[in-house]
């Protein structure tokens, strides 16, 4: 009896265990998608309009010198 006990412990510690794993996997995943979003995002706000204020500095350079 007492043996079956320990043995049904064991299962369920493991089990719970694996459970939490699953739970943290879990979250660190959304995490990381959530930072990719928001870091993509922020590239695009950073980078995106450097270029293009300078192409349109380079296109009005053009002008002036017409």
């Amino acid at each position: 009896m007492k043996l079956q006990i320990i043995v049904c412990y064991s299962w369920l510690k493991w089990i719970l265990c694996l459970v939490m794993w699953l739970v943290v996997l879990g979250f660190y995943l959304r995490f990381l998608s959530v930072v990719q979003i928001h870091l993509w995002v922020w590239l695009d706000r950073v980078i995106v309009p450097d270029h293009r204020l300078k192409s349109r500095r380079g296109s009005e350079d053009e002008d002036d010198d017409d």
